[in-house]
């Protein structure tokens, strides 16, 4: 009778899951700048021009990679076994993925800015969409997702000079977010006007081990009771047994 009971407990913590397996991703993605004039009869043009740029990007995986220049949104793919980072015209994306339990932390950030002017009697639209996700095989300990964009005003105005978009994702809370967003801001001045783009993508993994269910401890605590009481009972027919042997003796 022990022998098949031990036999179930075995198969039930060979089941009981010890791989962390999930995946976390946050991106910025179909992104699209659009200039509008707003006074087609005053013989001035709507522009925009970018100025200084700044990226940093890193990914943590199995190794290290790290990229830090006076450029905005460069085109760059860092790739490591558990973490992945796209940048490109068009996307910011950061990914990171757990499918072992070796408890190894993963963390891929990507952070591009840069300054534009904007010409006088202009409308400028920064648009796109901002999602973050995050997937597990198993109930997960730890790790993030967050995307963010944002269109500010370098001197700050009267008016609504600070505009951003943001989507989060967790572990044990929020699954996944997208939201298509489009930051415009016009500028009815007859001065050109100073702004910035920033977006940043992050992924995290903290390598935890998943936690078990607690319908997994209930099976184990029922398993090991019974076995516990299987062994008592045949202890105390042991016991019989050797009472009765002995007195057929005497």
């Amino acid at each position: 009778m022990i022998k098949p009971i031990a036999a179930a407990l075995a198969a039930l913590c060979i089941a009981a899951p010890a791989a962390a397996g999930f995946t976390a991703h946050g991106s910025v993605t179909q992104l699209q700048f659009a200039v509008t004039d707003l006074a087609p009869d005053d013989g001035l043009d709507a522009f925009y021009t970018l100025g200084f740029g700044s990226s940093s990007y890193f990914a943590l995986g199995s190794e290290s990679l790290q990229f830090d220049g006076p450029v905005f949104l460069p085109e760059k793919t860092f790739e490591t076994p558990g973490a992945m980072l796209l940048s490109g015209p068009s996307q910011l994306m950061a990914s990171v993925t757990q499918s072992d339990s070796t408890g190894i932390r993963l963390h891929t950030y990507a952070h591009t800015s840069t300054f534009l002017t904007l010409a006088p009697n202009s409308s400028f639209t920064f648009s796109g969409v901002v999602s973050a996700d995050m997937s597990c095989v198993v109930p997960c300990a730890g790790g993030f997702a967050i995307a963010r964009a944002a269109l500010r005003t370098v001197v700050p105005d009267s008016g609504n000079s600070d505009r951003t978009v943001a989507a989060y994702a967790a572990a044990g809370s929020a699954p996944a977010e997208a939201r298509t967003f489009s930051l415009t801001y016009e500028n009815h001045s007859s001065r050109p006007v100073e702004l910035t783009i920033s977006m940043s993508a992050d992924a995290y993994a903290s390598g935890a081990l998943p936690v078990p269910e607690p319908t997994t401890y209930a099976l184990l605590a029922a398993g090991l009771g019974v076995v516990g009481f299987v062994a008592r009972r045949r202890g105390r027919h042991k016991d019989r047994a050797s009472a009765s042997a002995t007195a057929s003796a005497s």
